[in-house]
């Protein structure tokens, strides 16, 4: 099995999977990979789609950023020292000071910061399918395994200091779920059963929502949809028919944040933001 690096899938016909968008913690910039400089960069923007900044300028994949909680730093994926290990680098958040805190074997990938800025949770794909929770102090050190499952797993975010929740894929029951875990690893168990066309959802800050991707089972496009957590109030919020990606809410629960990928573009999209309710939809900024 040789596991080529996403920059070098991307840059033989494949697509760019690091766009992730997300929001500072103010609400007042958001933080994206962008490729319209090649392979991939970290970029940031002001939430009204003006002073586009480029943080990165390398020749390199580079992409999945995530602010810190006091929005003085990012933390990023870099191919930057091999192009087939995908690892965590951390800078300022003006792009300076730029580190890497993972080394070794395997692709590490979609990076979290726990509420306190203290330590980064990501998932590191091990084998082809086997992909685990680790969590890393920011300064590098104290790196550790959550999950021994081998369930494929992604987008793990911390869930106040002491939980982390995770998206993974029951075999099993063939679906896909938000599983909730320790931050020292113990007691992981599905807190959210997706039903069989929903998947990629987050909850909103406060716990009471959650946004997620539903796809059509007829012509098989993607809407952004909400739902309260029982379920007792659900609505679709978006109708473009348009492949959907990475749906967040903003730091206050009043906005919803999602890329719209253009039709064979290869991760090519328009960074949009709406109201919670799916009202004032509106471009930001476009990833290219």
């Amino acid at each position: 099995y040789k596991d080529y690096g996403r920059g070098y899938r991307y840059e033989h016909g494949g697509n760019y999977f690091g766009s992730d968008p997300s929001f500072s913690p103010d609400g007042k910039q958001i933080v994206f990979g962008c490729i319209r400089y090649g392979l991939g960069d970290i970029c940031t923007v002001n939430i009204d789609g003006t002073e586009l900044r480029r943080l990165t300028d390398t020749a390199a994949y580079e992409g999945e950023p995530e602010f810190s909680p006091d929005g003085s730093r990012i933390v990023f994926i870099s191919e930057r020292d091999n192009s087939t290990y995908g690892k965590l680098f951390i800078m300022n958040a003006d792009g300076t000071n730029q580190n890497q805190l993972t080394f070794g074997k395997g692709y590490d990938f979609n990076p979290s910061f726990s509420p306190d800025g203290g330590k980064i949770v990501f998932i590191r794909q091990i084998e082809k399918y086997v992909r685990e929770l680790f969590v890393i102090d920011v300064n590098g050190s104290n790196l550790k395994m959550l999950t021994h499952d081998e369930k494929p797993k992604s987008k793990p975010y911390f869930s106040g200091n002491e939980k982390i929740h995770y998206k993974a894929y029951n075999y099993e029951t063939q679906r896909n779920g938000i599983y909730e875990i320790t931050n020292d690893g113990l007691y992981p168990m599905l807190i959210l059963q997706l039903g069989k066309n929903e998947y990629d959802a987050r909850y909103s800050k406060d716990g009471e929502k959650v946004v997620y991707i539903l796809q059509n089972s007829i012509d098989y496009a993607t809407e952004i949809s909400i739902m309260s957590t029982d379920r007792k109030y659900i609505k679709q919020l978006t109708t473009s028919k348009t492949a959907k990606d990475s749906p967040t809410f903003s730091p206050d629960g009043k906005k919803i944040m999602f890329l719209s990928l253009e039709k064979d573009g290869r991760g090519k999209g328009q960074i949009m933001i709406m109201n919670a309710n799916g009202s004032q939809l509106r471009v930001i900024a476009t990833n290219y």
